[in-house]
C-alpha cells in the first residue's frame, strides 16, 4: 500500500527525542557524580593536608583518596563512553549510510539505546518504504510521459501522412500495419466502404486459418459500418451460426477489436485487429486513440473522394457543355433537315418540280450549315455565333426561323446596342434558337414574335406563339421530358437569368428571359475572366 503523508505522520517515531532526554539525562548525572567525588575527595585531602603532625598514615589515607579518585574518572570516562559515544557513535554511522543512499541501513541492537532503536528502525523502514513509493511513482510517470508521447508521434505521422499521401488506400494500408504493433494483434485487415456500401477487402496480414474465416465474416457483417455498432468477436461467431456454418474452436482465443475510419457521422472504413486474448489492457486511453486515428483516416478517405470528383466535376462539366452545344446547334440543324425532308416527301407526292428543286436546295443549304457547325465545335468546342453582337444573332436565328418554318414571324427590337461578355452571347442566341425549335416541333402556330425589350439595366427577351400550348405548371411537366427545355434553363441560371415558360393547352406558349446587364458589369466580367 502505498505510504500516504498521513499514514506517514502517525508513523514518525518519538523516540529521536526521548533519546536525546536519556542521554542528555546519563551525561549530567555522571559528570554530577563526577565532580561531587571529586569535590569531597578534594575537600578530604586539604582537611588531612592542614591537620598539624599528619605522618605516614594521613598520606596513606590521601593516596587511597587519589586513587579512589582516578577510579571514579576512569568509571566516567567509561560511562561516558558508553552510554553516550558509542550510541551516538552508532546513530552517526546510521545516518551517513541513509545519506549515500542506502535506504536499507538499521542501528544493531543494543542495551545503550533501549527502546529507541526500534523507533529509529521503524523510522528508517517508513523512510525505504517512502522512496521505494515514489521511485514506483516516477516509473509509472515515466511509462505514462513514454506512451504520450508515441501516441503523439503517431497522431502526428498519421497527420502528415494525410497531408503528403497521393494514394489514399496506401495510406490507410500502412497505418494498419502500425495499429496492429500498437495493439500486439496476431492479425488485421483493412476493408474500406465501396459506392454501394460493400466492404472493399484492401490489404490484411496474418490472416489464415480460422482467423481468414473469422475476417471473412466480419466483413461481410450488417452492422459493420453501423456508427454505433460495437461488433467483437462474439457477434461474428453470432453471425455465422446464424449462416449455418460451423465456428471455429481456435477463436475462443482470440478477441476482435473494430477501429472505424470515421467521417463526421459516417463510417468509411474499418481495421479488423484480432489479438490474444489477455495480452491486451483495453484502457480507455487507448481506445480514444484509436478513435482519434480512426476520425483523421476517415478524413482522408473522405478528402480523397472529394478530390476525385473535384477532379471529375471539369470533365462533367465539360460533357454537359458539349451536350448542349450539340443540341442547340447541330441537333437543330439536323432537326430542321429532317422536317425539310418530310416537306420534300410531301412535295414529291404532289409531283411540283420547282418546289422539289426549292426542297432540294433548302436541304443542300442546312447540309452544308451543319457541315459548317460541326467542324465549330470540333475546333472550339462552341457553334459560331454571329460576329457582329448579340442583336444581329438574334436577328439571324429569327430569320433563319422564318424561312425554314414558313411561320409568320414577327422581330421586334427595342434593345440599345448592346455589348455583353461572349458567354452570355452564346446563352442568349441558344436560348432563343430552342425556343423557336420547340415552336417549329411542337406547337403548330401560325403566327410567332419575338420582341426584345429593356427596363434600365433589365433587358427582356420575349418569344411568344398562337399555337397549342400545353398543359402544365409554368412548363414544369414539360421541362421534365424534354431536354431542350432543361437546358434552357441551365443555360439562363449561368448567366444570372430568369427563364419563364408560360402555356395553357390551345392558347400557345410564352417565353420569358430576363437578365441584367451594365457597362460596370460587363468590364467586371471581361476582366475576371482575363484575370482567371
Amino acid at each position: 500500500m502505498p505510504v500516504t503523508q498521513e499514514s506517514a505522520a502517525a508513523r514518525l517515531p518519538p523516540s529521536l527525542l526521548e533519546l536525546s532526554h536519556r542521554l542528555s539525562h546519563r551525561l549530567r548525572f555522571a559528570a554530577f557524580a563526577f565532580v561531587v567525588v571529586l569535590a569531597s575527595i578534594a575537600a578530604l585531602g586539604y582537611v588531612l593536608w592542614r591537620i598539624p603532625g599528619a605522618g605516614t598514615s594521613t598520606f596513606a589515607a590521601l593516596l587511597v583518596l587519589l586513587c579512589a579518585a582516578g577510579a571514579l574518572v576512569c568509571l566516567a570516562v567509561h560511562s561516558v563512553r558508553s552510554c553516550l559515544y558509542r550510541p551516538l557513535a552508532r546513530v552517526a554511522s546510521w545516518a551517513a549510510e541513509i545519506r549515500q543512499g542506502n535506504l536499507s541501513a538499521r542501528i544493531g541492537d543494543g542495551d545503550e539505546l533501549g527502546g529507541p532503536v526500534d523507533d529509529i528502525n521503524r523510522a528508517a523502514d517508513w523512510l525505504e518504504a517512502l522512496a521505494l513509493d515514489k521511485e514506483r511513482e516516477l516509473e509509472n510517470q515515466k511509462s505514462d510521459s513514454e506512451r504520450k508521447s508515441r501516441s503523439l508521434q503517431l497522431l502526428y505521422d498519421v497527420a502528415t501522412g494525410i497531408n503528403n499521401a497521393t494514394e489514399v488506400e496506401q495510406l490507410t494500408a500502412r497505418f494498419m500495419y502500425t495499429l496492429a504493433d500498437v495493439v500486439g494483434a496476431r492479425a488485421a485487415s483493412l476493408r474500406l466502404r465501396d459506392a454501394e456500401g460493400s466492404a472493399r477487402a484492401i490489404a490484411d496480414f496474418n490472416l489464415e486459418g480460422a482467423l481468414l474465416t473469422a475476417e471473412q465474416f466480419a466483413g461481410g457483417h450488417p452492422r459493420l459500418f453501423d456508427i454505433d455498432a460495437d461488433i467483437d468477436m462474439d457477434d461474428v461467431r453470432a453471425h455465422m451460426q446464424r449462416l449455418g456454418e460451423t465456428v471455429p474452436a481456435e477463436l475462443a482465443a482470440f478477441r476482435l477489436m473494430v477501429v472505424p475510419l470515421q467521417y463526421l457521422e459516417r463510417v468509411k472504413g474499418v481495421y479488423l485487429l484480432f489479438i490474444e486474448r489477455g495480452r491486451l489492457d483495453d484502457s480507455a486511453e487507448l481506445r480514444e486513440l484509436l478513435v482519434s486515428i480512426g476520425r483523421q483516416l476517415g478524413l482522408a478517405v473522405e478528402k480523397a473522394r472529394l478530390d476525385y470528383e473535384a477532379h471529375l466535376l471539369p470533365r462533367m462539366q465539360e460533357r454537359a457543355m458539349l451536350a448542349n452545344e450539340l443540341h442547340d446547334s447541330l441537333a437543330q440543324t439536323l432537326a430542321s433537315l429532317r422536317f425539310q425532308v418530310r416537306v420534300l416527301d410531301d412535295t414529291l407526292h404532289g409531283t411540283d418540280d420547282a418546289a422539289v428543286w426549292t426542297e432540294l436546295e433548302r436541304i443542300e443549304s442546312s447540309l452544308e450549315e451543319a457541315n459548317t457547325e460541326l467542324r465549330e465545335l470540333i475546333r472550339h468546342f462552341r457553334a459560331p455565333v454571329h460576329r457582329r453582337g448579340l442583336i444581329p444573332a438574334i436577328s439571324a436565328a429569327v430569320s433563319r426561323f422564318r424561312k425554314e418554318s414558313r411561320i409568320n414571324t414577327f422581330f421586334q427590337n427595342r434593345w440599345d446596342e448592346i455589348d455583353v461578355p461572349d458567354e452570355w452571347e452564346v446563352h442568349v442566341v441558344r436560348i432563343v434558337q430552342e425556343a423557336l425549335a420547340n415552336i417549329r416541333k411542337h406547337s403548330r402556330a401560325d403566327n410567332v414574335r419575338v420582341l426584345l425589350n429593356r427596363d434600365g439595366p433589365a433587358y427582356r427577351v420575349l418569344i411568344e406563339d398562337d399555337g397549342e400550348g400545353f398543359a402544365g405548371d409554368n412548363g414544369t411537366d414539360l421541362l421534365d421530358d424534354h431536354f431542350g427545355l432543361s437546358i434552357m434553363r441551365e443555360r439562363a441560371a449561368v448567366i444570372g437569368a430568369e427563364l419563364k415558360v408560360e402555356s395553357e393547352a390551345g392558347e400557345g406558349t410564352r417565353v420569358v428571359l430576363r437578365f441584367e446587364h451594365d457597362a460596370a458589369t460587363s468590364c467586371g466580367l471581361t476582366q475576371a475572366d482575363g484575370i482567371q
